[in-house]
């Protein structure tokens, strides 16, 4: 089966961004158990990318975010699954609550680079570095 994610990459002033620990599906079965991941998930039937970003952030991390203020900087396709990639900047003080997953951790682009990522996620990395550039 195909489908399609959104996945959302917050990023604060000082350059940390967020990402998500997977738990280990609790019994059953999940893709990437204990692997650290950015935030997102399916896209809806009835869903454009942008609507699912917005609502899965705020479904994992009890952050609201507006669609404008979101840029989508890549798409790709692993597995059986297209991913829509999008950017968000937020205020320092912005705390991400664990409603999904393991953990939530604000982290540096070089951290990043040194964790297992899930869903190939790696690939996004080079994509990335450039928002960080004039941080």
């Amino acid at each position: 089966m195909i489908y399609s994610s959104a996945v959302v990459i917050l990023i604060k002033p000082s350059g940390k961004i967020l990402m998500q620990l997977r738990d280990d599906g609790g019994g059953k079965p999940i893709d990437y158990p204990n692997t650290w991941c950015f935030p997102g998930g399916e896209i809806e039937d009835d869903e454009k990318p942008i609507d699912a970003a917005v609502r899965e952030i705020q479904e994992e991390t009890n952050i609201r975010i507006e669609p404008g203020s979101l840029i989508q900087i890549f798409t790709y396709d692993h597995d059986e699954t297209s991913e829509y990639i999008f950017v968000g900047f937020v205020p320092e003080d912005t705390v991400a609550k664990v409603l999904e997953g393991e953990a939530m951790e604000w982290l540096t682009f070089d951290e990043i680079a040194q964790l297992e990522l899930a869903f190939e996620q790696a690939g996004v990395l080079p994509v990335l570095k450039p928002y960080l550039e004039d941080l």
